[in-house]
């Protein structure tokens, strides 16, 4: 599937047993733009809120709801465990769900990151990073950044990887 639909991210999480059957209870893809030449996409961008489709735009992957928790997190095994922590509590939910795929990111990003999630109404925003290749202490630098520049929603960030311990 990966290979025949010129695929940039196939990601399958969970995969289920239907009797005899293998099948992807939840998947992520993402088609590479550069094959769509000889490749036919559906559109994807069908039931967007209006902030997602502007996210997406910007090469952003944003989710919202009517939450009051902003999240940042890298991958979809960890966003969908901190989705579901925040979720057990009453009253709050997610406000924006940011998934950074595992990339590292820059203050330019980290910027782009927290406008979006305080435009889809974070009352605070959680950062939750876990990754052995990411410097997690240059990501904290650019969150104290922000913070030093004027973004006055409060930010928990919780760190595990490279260089966490002086992030």
């Amino acid at each position: 599937v990966f290979d025949d639909g010129d695929l940039r991210v196939l990601e399958v999480n969970p995969l289920g047993i239907d009797g005899d059957d293998l099948v992807a209870m939840d998947a992520k893809v993402i088609p590479d733009d550069a094959a769509s030449y000889r490749q036919e996409y559906a559109d994807t961008a069908t039931g967007q809120a209006p902030l997602e489709t502007e996210a997406a735009a910007e090469g952003i992957e944003l989710r919202v709801s009517d939450g009051s928790v902003g999240i940042i997190s890298n991958g979809a095994g960890m966003g969908l465990s901190t989705l579901d922590l925040v979720e057990q509590h009453p009253g709050h939910g997610f406000a924006g769900f940011i998934d950074t795929h595992g990339a590292q990111f820059d203050w330019d990003e980290i910027h782009d990151f927290l406008s979006y999630l305080e435009r889809a109404g974070s009352q605070v925003v959680l950062v939750n990073i876990i990754g052995p290749f990411l410097d997690c202490s240059s990501i904290a630098t650019e969150l104290v950044a922000a913070v030093e520049s004027g973004y006055d929603v409060p930010i928990i960030a919780r760190f595990k990887g490279l260089e966490h311990e002086a992030a």
